[in-house]
């Protein structure tokens, strides 16, 4: 099965157990992650970029939307 790399940054207002929140999304999606980098970027902000193999567009609007619905985030982007 084909896949492509693409890098998603989540920027949000950090809490306890965010990170796991977000990728435990990922993985219930079965979307494997190549890399993952989380800082924090002052005043509570938290940044998460991660490169993820997804098969399709509709896997990737799929995974973007759950990322989205999880609780402090404020944006989710792909980095190109």
């Amino acid at each position: 099965k084909f896949t492509k790399p693409v890098n998603i940054i989540v920027d949000a207002k950090d809490r306890p157990g965010l990170l796991k929140e977000i990728l435990n999304n990922v993985s219930t999606l079965k979307i494997p992650i190549n890399k993952t980098k989380g800082k924090t970027l002052g005043q509570g902000n938290f940044e998460l970029s991660f490169t993820a193999s997804v098969d399709n567009l509709d896997t990737l609007n799929n995974l973007i939307n759950r990322i989205n619905k999880v609780k402090n985030v404020k944006k989710v982007y792909l980095e190109i």
